[in-house]
C-alpha cells in the first residue's frame, strides 16, 4: 500500500471478505466480527477524507493548519469537505474498536502483549522499531505485533484508550514515538489486523 487507492482497494478486498464471514459466523465471534466491520467503515471514511499528502504525514503534522473549530465556524460542509482532522478523527475511532475485536480472538500472546489487557510493557519494547518505519512507501510491512502496537499508540494519543498494564517505556517514550508515526501506517496497520483477524474467523 502506497497510495490512498491502494488502500481503498485493500480497504474493498476486507469488506468483501468480512461480508462473506457474515453470512457464516454466529456465536463467539459474531462481536469480534461487528466490531471489525464497524472499524472498517470507520476507515473507509477516513480514506474519504484524506488528500495524499495528509495521508503520508506523520499524525501531528498539520499541513493546511485547520483544526476542528475551524470545522465549526467555517463556511464549508464539515460533513462533505475533505479534510484530515475528520479523517483523523475516524481514522481513531476505527482504532478504538480493532484492539478490542482482536482481544477477543487472539489465539496466541502477539509477542508477550496480550494477557488480562493489552500490555503496555510488552509494547513498549517496539517502540524503536515504530520509530524507525516512515512512511508506508518505504516498504517493511507490519507484522500483528507491530499493527497492534501502532494502532493502541494511535489510540492511546488520541486518548481512547485504557491505561493499559504496566507501561514504563510506553509511556516516556510513547510522544516521541508518535512525533515519527505517519498515518498511512495507522491505516496499514488496521488492515493488517483485518486481514489476521478475518483469516482466522
Amino acid at each position: 500500500m502506497t497510495t490512498i487507492h491502494d488502500a481503498i482497494v485493500e480497504w474493498e478486498a476486507l469488506w468483501h471478505q468480512g461480508r462473506d464471514i457474515v453470512d457464516r459466523q454466529s456465536g463467539k465471534a459474531r462481536e469480534p466480527l461487528q466490531l471489525l466491520l464497524g472499524a472498517l467503515l470507520y476507515q473507509r471514511w477516513a480514506l474519504a477524507g484524506f488528500e495524499e499528502d495528509t495521508f503520508h504525514a506523520p499524525i501531528r503534522r498539520n499541513p493546511a493548519g485547520r483544526e476542528i473549530e475551524d470545522l465549526a465556524v467555517g463556511s464549508g460542509d464539515p460533513l462533505s469537505d475533505r479534510h484530515h482532522v475528520g479523517a483523523t478523527l475516524h481514522l481513531a475511532s476505527a482504532s478504538i474498536r480493532f484492539p478490542a475485536a482482536i482481544f477477543k480472538l487472539v489465539e496466541f500472546d502477539f509477542a508477550g502483549l496480550c494477557g488480562t489487557d493489552w500490555n503496555r510493557d510488552a509494547a513498549g519494547k517496539l517502540l524503536p522499531t515504530l520509530r524507525s518505519l516512515g512512511d508506508c512507501k518505504r516498504g517493511n510491512p507490519l507484522t500483528p505485533p507491530l499493527a497492534i502496537a501502532v494502532v493502541l499508540l494511535f489510540r492511546d494519543e488520541f486518548g481512547h484508550g485504557e491505561e493499559g498494564t504496566g507501561g514504563g517505556v510506553w509511556r516516556r517514550e510513547r510522544e516521541q514515538t508518535v512525533d515519527s508515526l505517519y498515518r498511512c501506517r495507522v491505516v496499514e496497520a488496521q488492515q493488517t489486523l483485518a486481514s489476521w483477524a478475518f483469516d482466522r474467523l
